[in-house]
């Protein structure tokens, strides 16, 4: 995952809250299952570490990181963005992501309209100078 698309991820889980909590049991199959669950409806969760757990909110992602294509996206305090797309109906488009005609990119095609200033000629400055 680039940072681009890492980044992407980040503000669009700004406004999300916490869906699941690991507390004193921690890392428990049943905490496993939950995430796996939450992870199918929305791709992109928040999980927070409780202050009882037995491990440290990065010895929690690094558990979480190398499972089954969850990417850990940020860890920031006590908390954990993980995100995974859904296999069938993705409904987060990462940017930069491979195009049906196969080009990378997220930006669409450039118009004259969007052309950079100081590329076009001005006859009235020209004269100035």
């Amino acid at each position: 995952m680039t940072g681009q698309q890492k980044r992407y991820l980040r503000g669009l889980a700004h406004a999300l809250k916490p869906v699941v909590n690991i507390g004193k049991s921690g890392l428990t199959d049943e905490a496993f299952k939950q995430i796996e669950a939450r992870l199918l409806t929305n791709e992109l969760i928040k999980v927070k570490v409780m202050e009882h757990s037995p491990f440290s909110q990065k010895e929690c992602a690094a558990k979480l990181d190398g499972r089954e294509e969850v990417a850990v996206v940020q860890v920031i305090g006590k908390t954990i963005v993980l995100y995974r797309p859904h296999l069938e109906e993705p409904m987060i488009t990462l940017p930069g992501a491979m195009c049906q005609d196969g080009k990378g990119g997220s930006r669409p095609e450039r118009t004259d309209a969007g052309r950079d200033l100081r590329q076009v000629n001005f006859p009235e400055l020209q004269e100035m100078a």
